[in-house]
């Protein structure tokens, strides 16, 4: 399944899902600032996804998830999503490595929070899956985030990749292919120029790009998630910039045409 994160478009919410749809993409993430921000309330937006015959592959971000010294909080916060998501009609909810000065380092700590977040998913019906920021405080890396998620070793919580974070952060990607496809909840493809002392947070935010468009060893990315036999939806996650004059609809077939190619790389045709 071919899908694309809202934040990857300009306009309002309802006016992106027409644009997705036209392009061809049969699933969209939905950035919950989105939601906040449409002409539209949340039931309205969940009827004209369906009606648009569009799938909701996941609600996104949760920021700041684990080691946070306030899991009812945390929980608070969870229960608030999976109510979105019911009216959406997806059970998954992707979430992001704690990025604040007060993040505690404590793996247990990380662990002890997942797991009392992965049980109550489980209980609403819902799953989270756990993705490492580049500018995570303590969990940076994606061994890290699969190290947790191992640890917790619960059904409801899984890994997200996301291409920049992981080759921005310069992670290794040859042991990638230990992690199971069935472990993998989301992944997103990105792209960007290389810069050297770049903030990671600037960097995602202004200069993401189509993958094969700039700097990033997409190849090796690509490569690596061919080899843990994913077969989960491939995303787009970019960042759209307010000031640009580009129009919306090429936009979006241009991100559809990207991920045909990047499935044909993930499924080659056997040589005959």
């Amino acid at each position: 399944m071919h899908t694309i994160a809202t934040v990857s478009l300009g306009g309002d919410l309802m006016d992106k899902l027409d644009v997705i749809a036209q392009a061809g993409f049969e699933g969209v993430e939905i950035f919950e600032s989105d939601i906040h921000h449409s002409r539209a309330s949340t039931f309205e937006i969940g009827r004209h996804i369906k009606a648009l015959g569009l799938r909701v592959t996941a609600l996104q971000p949760m920021k700041d998830v684990e080691a946070t010294g306030h899991l009812k909080r945390q929980l608070e916060r969870l229960e608030i999503r999976f109510a979105i998501m019911s009216t959406l009609g997806t059970s998954l909810l992707l979430t992001c490595s704690n990025t604040t000065p007060h993040a505690i380092d404590d793996p247990q700590q990380a662990c002890t929070d997942l797991l009392a977040m992965a049980e109550f998913a489980q209980q609403h019906g819902c799953r989270i899956g756990f993705e490492a920021l580049a500018w995570g405080t303590h969990i940076n890396s994606w061994q890290q985030a699969w190290s947790l998620v191992q640890q917790v070793d619960h059904p409801a919580l899984g890994l997200v990749l996301d291409s920049f974070h992981i080759l921005a952060h310069g992670d290794p990607l040859t042991p990638l292919a230990d992690v199971p496809g069935d472990r993998i909840f989301a992944v997103q493809f990105a792209d960007a120029p290389w810069f050297e002392e770049e903030s990671y947070l600037h960097w995602s935010r202004h200069h993401r790009c189509l993958p094969f468009a700039g700097e990033l060893n997409m190849d090796g990315f690509i490569s690596a998630l061919h080899d843990t036999g994913y077969k989960g939806p491939l995303s787009l996650e970019l960042f759209h910039d307010p000031a640009s004059p580009e129009n919306g609809q090429v936009r979006a077939a241009d991100c559809k045409r990207t991920l045909n190619r990047i499935d044909a790389r993930l499924d080659p045709l056997p040589v005959v």
